[in-house]
């Protein structure tokens, strides 16, 4: 998917030339195809419902990886987002998808730059940046990958604080040093078995999704008529892109059981069309 507002008709059409020529270097042998997906190449004039929602529901819910191009604008805003193409991002990394950002530094005429649009952009740029090594580290449902990236760091810090003290052992002639990072050694191997108790356990025993999806979810719900208030929702992850909803609903007295039925039916699409990584949801009726 290639997620862009209209000035990036060329860096578009760049990525477009990058996966063909991927495609036919690597596609036979690998038996893989790459194929580029957009919203002004692959959606078709439709009515019944907004155009961004009509491109999530057409192309985007089936990518797998996403390119996001920017140059001097954002895009334009929908009705929960800054933009259509920050729409797509987020939709697409709620579902535990992949995505890679890209930021044009070519020159632009300044008479073609809109202001509010660059500070938009600006804006959008520098909130993207403001999760921390350590708050991704938490965030993170890929117990495979995390183990990986912990093991190799302390593995790496090791070599690094065993090479100081060898080497300030030889130039002082004392052996203070070594065994000072000997000591220090262990407490970094200690730090990243601890880490990875932590981490490992809540994955192992069911780690709750992040809480902007729980608040996606919870919103999505009391969107639908015949929803008085939703009372809880409570998610587990069973894989790093599988999330099981449990959803506690009063509905409204007046309606039926059959309304209720196709009501709880409607959310169930919605939920599996918008967050392809919620793979099971169960609605349970619950008074007020």
């Amino acid at each position: 998917m290639i997620a862009s507002p209209g000035d990036v008709q060329r860096e578009r059409d760049a990525v477009r030339d990058v996966l063909d020529e991927w495609n036919s270097v690597n596609g036979a042998r690998r038996g893989i195809m790459l194929l580029p997906l957009g919203w002004e190449t692959d959606i078709a004039p439709e009515m019944g419902d907004e155009p961004q929602k009509i491109i999530n529901k057409r192309i985007l819910k089936d990518a797998d990886l996403l390119v996001g191009i920017f140059w001097t604008r954002l895009g334009t805003p929908t009705s929960g987002y800054a933009s259509g193409a920050v729409e797509e991002i987020e939709e697409h990394l709620a579902a535990g998808r992949p995505a890679m950002l890209y930021f044009s530094a070519a020159p632009a005429l300044l008479d073609s730059v809109d202001p509010q649009q660059y500070a938009a952009l600006k804006a959008f740029n520098s909130a993207r940046g403001q999760k921390s090594v350590y708050r991704a580290i938490r965030d993170t449902k890929d117990a495979p990958n995390l183990i990986v990236l912990l093991e190799n760091s302390g593995a790496i810090a090791g070599l690094v604080l065993a090479a100081l003290g060898i080497g300030l052992s030889a130039l002082t002639g004392s052996p203070m040093y070594d065994g000072i990072a000997s000591v220090l050694i262990g407490l970094v191997l200690a730090a990243t078995a601890v880490m990875l108790l932590i981490e490992a356990k809540g994955l192992l025993i069911g780690e709750a999704a992040d809480p902007e999806l729980v608040t996606a979810l919870h919103d999505l719900t009391q969107s639908h008529a015949g929803v008085v208030a939703v009372k809880e929702v409570l998610t587990v992850h069973q894989a790093p892109d599988m999330v099981v909803a449990i959803i506690g609903a009063d509905f409204e007295d007046t309606i039926s059981a059959r309304d209720v039925e196709q009501t709880v039916a409607d959310i169930e699409t919605a939920i599996a069309e918008r967050f392809p990584l919620v793979t099971r949801v169960y609605i349970r009726p619950m008074g007020g």
